[in-house]
């Protein structure tokens, strides 16, 4: 039995009959339980918490003015200040309970069920000597920390530190107060930097930091570092920028930046439009103003990052392969080469010069870091560097903006990604003989993160991904993600001081400890296992190489390995029986969320899904993940693998139909998570495609006709009369009602989520700029088309789009305006619940429309399928719903609003499979004037894949299948001349696309052409040889070419 202090000792504590025996009693408990957890567990079971808040918040009653001055406003001295008793008291009360937050997760419960983290935000409000103020920083720092341990269900506590005004906290600490020393301020610094840093877990807390004006402050700082570090040739006024910090506390602001920026593009460019940012790199250009410190074109960069040349056309290369720099071979065959022809380049979103330019800052800062603090650097070059690829446009390659994307993006690949692999080989390699305990805590902290800062860098562009590759980062991985399975010794035996002293159930709150967190050992071996699997997903994201060389490396078996969640009495049983756990025996949630993002990568893949994988047997986990686990996340993750390992070149599809997984994801589909019922229709839509007919059949019955057509006309109808589901808000009617369905963009411009995807066309006239605030130009012919963004599947209004090329210089204040317009719409479209939920239910739509083609798709039961769908749903029903699909939804001004391009491709994809059906079909397709009209607004569509799928449509619907369908073809020929077809399509023939022309050129033959063209001046054409041509040759070879590519065609779309 553990001996520790008494309830009498305790209660001796707020019962002391001086304040003398009390200090004296406070020493001797936190002697007592320093570095003891059982004894902590006893003395908070016994009400210490509640006796030590009572102490601080006694003493805080004679110092309660606030310390940044008195009642008058006058500065108070603390060195001036005498230390008394009061204050002693309550500084080992603070640090008592900072020692009871080190003992772990379960600690963390009852302190803030005693407010504990109240009481000590109130001592850094109070006028009170600086040791009081950083032994608070500490405590709440050991409780920051604490709550981020993961349970044994891999949840962390969620911990509102700051309460609604982050700031209050921030600013006072992020400044250094008056008379106090400074070692000791540089102390108080880090300490409040690294709260916050550790705090931010959570996007309520991260908004409320960036909103509260702290992620600009601690860019001014980090900016400040800069110049006192000569980063910088600054020019202006060094009075708007803080006191630079210590060297050693630069690590904890970068962490701190990188936690609160995570996960939304509009905190990153928060904090590279922010105005210390803009200030820094304003004033810090070449005398010539032609390019920052930080561009690779510039002399000063020559002496901060290496000189990489870019060649200024995709078609020359000067990058050799060297043993020195393994990076650069990535580049050989793929520089600056993007699908299409075109680049990513930000134009309307972000400055591209000034992003690139802070992004290659972060990367010189990495560079001249080393360790994990490196990592902490590098994790901020891939959040910036990820979020201006998100804040992009396809663009010419012989743009002056084109050769500044690449400098960025060569640098990633030559420059950051090398560094991260070097790390990886540091993680395997292992502390030196004789290391001190911070380096080896540093140690661990790059081997839980260094593959994850890999990850980061490399998983959006196949560019990057070679870079690692080269550099060897295949075989790092892979060694990394074993040892993560081996038997590891605790440090501590698995027991508890519960067995022998239970919480009682009346016993408050600040009695009882809360759940356990994972062991030390068991929490590193999970971290690093995570960390792994996300760089394993992100460098087989899109190349077979890859993945052929990461199954090669052992990953398909630690993907099976790390599908498996611990069981829910697996700790309890082992504290019991004193067994051991070990890490093969389960796995946290996290991990289990990096085991199925590596799985559908490796799922993308034919080869993988029908050798290694197969072989492994996938399925069976995946789908258990699917159908039994508790947390939504996990079935989300584990039915985007289903959605690959369903499709029809997948030899698991039967097993996964045979353990019921239609029922599972019907069950989904029904439930009330969006995103989950999105995932599961999706691998419903990919199990029906080119299934057998009882499959089929099964998928429409169970899903149920009424509910398919609910999807397709979506949660939200576009019918400002129409109830909005479950009191939900109706988004369609209040953008109707205000006459627009546009929002502000993330340049304060009108984005369209409804209109069609046409060209980015880019207004370089500027006399009209500024003229209107709405986002419309008014009386300028012309203008006003609806634009695409299609890298961010937005749509802006075209009136308000001015090209950034050769801009004139404008004053900072001017910049900085633009910055918050800028800012203030890309807010709006990340945290707009209407925004996304129309996003969300527009991608169900799709989805559904697509179910619909899939249920028709195969060509052996297309007639069948065709009739059984008509019969369920309705005939009228379904041209009804297509017909809505392909029409505008509103006019604004002279301009029609449509549904976005997916919903428009989908519902044409419809069309070409009910006209390839039996000529029944075909004749009743014909019959649906509204429809085809409809339809036919979408002809001349800027998205090339919309155009070919319409001559498609066309295609079949003037195909002749027999004879005795010679006279309905000629019928249905007329009947789209007599529509105007025929006029659209000829001016189609010179489109700019090769696979339109050629179709429109079959369609045109058929309707004007052929035997059974309904022109009545046709007559057969005589050739040299004096016979009759009857149909043109080439033509025909184009329509069998045509019908034979089609029959080849799937649907099903790997996720």
């Amino acid at each position: 039995m553990v001996q520790g202090p008494s309830e009498e000792a305790i209660r001796n504590i707020a019962n002391a009959p001086s304040l003398e025996r009390q200090i004296t009693t406070l020493r001797q408990l936190k002697n007592d339980i320093v570095g003891h957890d059982q004894r902590k567990e006893l003395v908070v079971k016994h009400g210490v918490i509640k006796a030590l808040i009572d102490v601080i918040a006694a003493t805080q009653k004679v110092s309660g003015k606030r310390r940044t001055g008195d009642s008058n406003g006058t500065s108070r001295s603390y060195e001036q200040l005498e230390w008394s008793s009061e204050d002693e008291g309550r500084l080992q009360a603070i640090q008592i309970l900072g020692s009871l937050a080190n003992g772990g997760r379960a600690f963390v419960p009852p302190l803030l069920a005693a407010h504990a983290h109240t009481v000590l935000l109130e001592c850094l409000a109070a006028a009170v000597p600086p040791r009081i103020i950083t032994a608070a920083l500490q405590a709440l720092r050991s409780i920051a920390t604490s709550a981020r341990i993961e349970g044994e269900d891999g949840e962390q506590i969620t911990l509102d530190l700051f309460g609604s005004d982050p700031a209050q906290f921030a600013f006072p600490n992020l400044q250094q107060q008056p008379n106090t020393s400074p070692t000791e301020a540089a102390r108080q610094l880090k300490l409040a930097i690294e709260i916050i840093g550790v705090s931010a877990t959570t996007e309520a807390v991260r908004t409320q930091l960036t909103d509260s004006g702290v992620l600009e402050h601690l860019a001014s700082i980090l900016a400040s570092h800069a110049l006192a570090s000569r980063h910088f040739d600054y020019r202006g006024s060094a009075n708007s920028f803080p006191p630079p910090p210590p060297t050693d506390t630069v690590p904890a602001i970068l962490s701190a930046i990188t936690a609160i920026i995570s996960g939304s593009n509009f905190r990153v460019q928060s904090f590279i439009l922010c105005r210390p940012i803009c200030e820094l790199f304003a004033h810090s250009k070449a005398q010539n103003g032609e390019s920052h410190p930080f561009s690779s074109r510039s002399g000063a960069a020559e002496t901060l990052l290496p000189p990489l040349y870019v060649p200024s056309t995709k078609s020359v290369s000067h990058v050799h392969s060297s043993s020195a720099f393994p990076a650069a071979k990535s580049l050989q065959p793929t520089i600056g080469r993007r699908p299409g022809g075109g680049v990513k380049l930000a134009q309307s979103t972000v400055d591209i010069e000034h992003a690139n330019a802070v992004c290659a800052w972060m990367l010189f800062m990495a560079r001249s870091m080393q360790g994990a603090n490196r990592l902490t650097a590098l994790r901020l070059v891939a959040l910036l560097n990820n979020a201006i690829n998100a804040s992009t446009e396809l663009v010419g390659p012989r743009s002056e903006n084109w050769q500044r994307a690449q400098e960025r993006e060569k640098q990633i690949s030559m420059v950051a990604i090398p560094l991260a692999v070097q790390l990886t080989q540091v993680a395997i390699e292992g502390p030196s003989a004789g290391a001190s305990l911070a380096e080896e805590r540093e140690h661990r902290e790059i081997k839980e993160s260094a593959c994850d800062v890999l990850g980061a860098l490399c998983h959006s562009r196949v560019e990057w991904q070679t870079a690692a590759v080269h550099a060897g980062a295949i075989k790092r991985i892979c060694s990394l993600l074993k040892k993560t399975f081996d038997n590891v010794t605790a440090s501590k035996p698995m027991w508890s001081a519960r067995t022998n002293t239970n919480d009682q159930a009346d016993a408050p709150e600040s009695c009882k400890l809360g759940k356990r967190g994972l062991p030390a050992e068991f929490r590193h071996a999970m971290r690093c296992r995570q960390s792994a699997l996300h760089a394993a997903a992100a460098l087989a994201k899109q190349e077979d190489p890859h993945r052929q060389g990461l199954m090669e490396g052992g990953l398909t078996q630690c993907i099976m390995d790390s599908m498996k969640p611990f069981p829910a009495d697996a700790f309890t049983t082992s504290s019991s029986n004193k067994t051991l756990v070990t890490p093969k025996d389960g796995n946290t949630i996290p991990v289990l969320l990096a085991a199925c993002d590596a799985a559908m990568s490796l799922s993308r893949s034919v080869s993988s899904l029908r050798t290694n994988l197969v072989d492994a047997g996938i399925a069976q986990p995946t789908f258990e993940l699917v159908k039994r686990h508790h947390d939504i996340e996990i079935k989300m993750a584990a039915t985007d693998v289903i959605s690959n390992l369903l499709l029809e070149v997948s030899p698991m599809r039967e097993d996964i139909i045979a353990q019921g997984a239609v029922a599972v994801l019907v069950r989904h589909v029904k439930g009330n998570d969006v995103e989950l019922r999105l995932a599961s229709l999706w691998a419903l839509k990919n199990l029906a495609h080119l299934s057998s007919k009882e499959a089929k059949m099964q998928c429409l019955e169970e899903l149920g006709p009424g509910w398919l057509v609910g999807a397709i006309q979506g949660e939200h109808s576009h019918n400002p009369d129409a109830p909005s589901n479950g009191g939900g808000v109706n988004v369609w009617s209040s953008a109707l009602a205000g006459g627009s369905l546009s929002a502000p963009n993330a340049a304060g411009e009108q984005v369209d989520l409804l209109n069609p995807a046409t060209s980015m066309d880019v207004d370089e006239d500027d006399e009209d700029e500024g003229d209107d605030d709405d986002g419309f130009s008014q009386g300028e012919e012309g203008d006003g088309d609806v634009i695409y963004d299609e890298s961010s599947g937005t749509h802006y209004q075209s009136s308000q789009l001015r090209s950034t090329l050769h801009q004139p210089a404008i004053p900072l204040s001017s910049t900085v305006m633009s910055a918050d317009r800028q800012l203030a719409g890309m807010r709006q479209m990340e945290q707009d619940p209407a925004l996304k939920a129309r996003e969300v239910d527009i991608c169900i739509q799709e989805q559904a429309l697509d179910f619909i083609r899939n249920l028709i798709d195969d060509p052996e039961l297309i007639a069948p399928m065709v009739d059984h769908v008509l019969q369920q749903i309705g005939s009228e029903k379904i041209f009804s719903l297509l017909t809505e699909k392909m029409s505008p939804l509103a006019e604004v001004g002279a301009r029609p609003v449509f549904y976005p391009q997916q919903v428009i491709l989908a519902a044409v994809h419809v069309i070409v499979h009910l006209s390839a059906s039996s000529p029944r079909h075909k004749s009743l397709v014909i019959a649906q004037t509204p429809m085809i009209r409809a339809w036919m607004r979408h002809f001349t569509c800027e998205d090339r894949r919309v155009r070919v799928m319409c001559m498609h449509a066309a295609n079949s619907l003037t195909w002749v299948e027999d004879d005795e369908d010679r006279d309905a073809a000629r019928d249905r020929c007329r009947k789209l001349r007599e529509l105007g077809v025929e006029s659209i399509v000829r001016n189609m023939v010179t489109d700019a696309d090769l696979d339109v022309r050629q179709r429109a050129k079959i369609v045109d033959w058929f309707v004007h052409d052929s035997p059974h063209s309904p022109a009545d001046d046709w007559e057969p054409t005589i050739n040299e040889e004096g016979s009759e041509n009857t149909r043109d040759n080439e033509a025909w070879e184009n329509v069998e070419a045509t019908i034979a590519a089609y029959e080849r065609a799937g649907y099903g779309v790997v996720r």
